[in-house]
């Protein structure tokens, strides 16, 4: 015997199901557009530790691997741009009881005399430690 497909409610529920499947590609994906930024970018003076200015011309040498400290000994890791666009590297400080990694990046910023300048600033550390290094 062969079965018919003639009740209504059938008819109606493959005819809804073919309309919606059909009206989903039919139109283009709504707009969107952010009211607010993700990222502001500030020219203030980052309010992080400011490394001292007489390490800055070594942390921006890419051929510098190591930086005279009188306290660590510091191996610096390869200069790499941060996904915010600064300029950043690893430095990590040997001291003779324990082995910690900080990075550091120079930021852009106005300084007191209203004028463009830029510095080396330590990172702020993602996971708190007991070993916290300072320079």
């Amino acid at each position: 015997m062969k079965k018919n497909f003639t009740h209504p409610v059938i008819k109606k529920a493959v005819m809804i199901c073919a309309l919606l499947s059909l009206t989903a590609c039919a139109s283009g994906p709504r707009s969107v557009s952010a009211s607010l930024p993700l990222v502001t970018s500030s020219m203030e003076k980052p309010n992080k530790k400011e490394i001292p200015e007489q390490y800055w011309p070594i942390l921006a040498d890419a051929n510098q691997s190591r930086l005279k400290h009188q306290q660590y000994q510091i191996s610096l890791g390869a200069i790499y741009p941060s996904a915010l666009g600064l300029t950043c590297r690893e430095l990590v400080f040997n001291d003779t009881q324990v082995i910690k990694k900080r990075i550091a990046c120079e930021n852009h910023f106005i300084n007191k005399n209203n004028k463009a300048d830029k510095g080396w600033f330590l990172e702020k550390e993602i996971i708190e430690s007991s070993h916290y290094v300072e320079m």
